[in-house]
């Protein structure tokens, strides 16, 4: 808060402040749990030792689950609570070993009497274009959950602290968890490339036009309008679900943005002609269209 003074007129102005995490929070890295405590119910057992399955030449842990009298919880506890904001996603990998069946493996920010969750995050259930894991993949499989999607990211609903992480499912069997971490988001940048502040303005409400031209060959323009300052995911997908490029991620502030897509994927090949899904995703809300693209 700044005050300005000159002669009896007085001015008070605010400025709201993003404060981002030097880096990323490690829940779990190969067999070790980093500084999170691992706290498993009396049907699964996180093994003391390493696991058989290697993830990038590593030893990972084992969790051993015998669902048999209904389903089990394994938590991850940080030493001290930790604040969402300034988070982006969720990150995991996830190999499903020997495990014979199971119905859900879902995901979740603290016990169900903490007001800081919006999931859970169901991954055996996920709908077209959500974080997703298969049991007949027998191999590692990266999950990324966006954080407003287990958190209300919105500055009204005062999420609070994260204070565990929790895995809740039926699977029977040995999986293996690795790389198991909180991303730290990037702030937007004024030199960034793709997105443009058109007005520094506050929108009444967060809003996704459509794309401009429509259909397009070698570039395209999306408009966002942002009501308030906060975290802003826009990412363009595939009809199928998968994930072409992110072209706006992080932190920014209330205003209008004009976002350019060149019709290419993260490592900057051109993708083939048809129909693609763009979505927004501002705190709780998530807007999608669709957009075509002529090569």
């Amino acid at each position: 808060m700044l005050w300005i003074e000159q002669g009896e007129k007085r001015v008070r102005l605010l400025q709201e402040i993003g404060i981002l995490p030097l880096a990323d929070q490690q829940l779990l890295i190969g067999s070790n749990a980093a500084d999170w405590a691992i706290e498993g119910s009396r049907r699964i057992e996180p093994t003391l030792g390493a696991g058989t399955e290697r993830y990038h030449d590593q030893a990972s842990r084992a969790f051993v689950a015998s669902p048999e009298l209904g389903p089990w919880t394994l938590r991850f506890v940080p030493p001290t609570a930790v604040e969402p904001w300034g988070f982006q996603t969720l990150r995991l990998a996830f190999h499903p070993g020997d495990v014979t069946q199971g119905t859900f493996l879902a995901v979740l920010i603290n016990d169900s009497s903490n007001q800081a969750k919006a999931g859970p995050i169901h991954l055996l259930r996920a709908k077209p274009g959500q974080p997703s894991v298969a049991l007949d993949t027998n191999d590692w499989q990266i999950v990324e959950i966006p954080m407003d999607q287990l958190v209300p990211l919105d500055r009204f609903a005062q999420p609070g602290p994260i204070e565990s992480i929790r895995l809740v499912g039926d699977l029977a069997g040995t999986f293996y968890l690795d790389d198991l971490r909180l991303i730290a988001a990037t702030p937007a940048s004024e030199t960034e490339t793709v997105v443009t502040m058109h007005s520094t303005s506050a929108p009444t409400e967060s809003s996704l036009g459509q794309n401009f031209p429509n259909p397009f060959n070698s570039a395209t323009q999306i408009n966002i309008s942002l009501p308030t300052p906060g975290v802003a995911n826009l990412a363009i997908y595939s009809l199928v679900g998968q994930r072409v490029v992110t072209l706006m991620n992080g932190l920014h502030p209330a205003g209008t943005y004009m976002v350019h897509w060149d019709g290419r994927d993260e490592l900057g090949q051109a993708q083939a002609s048809g129909v693609y899904i763009y979505r927004l995703s501002v705190g709780r809300q998530t807007e999608t269209r669709k957009l075509l693209l002529l090569q």
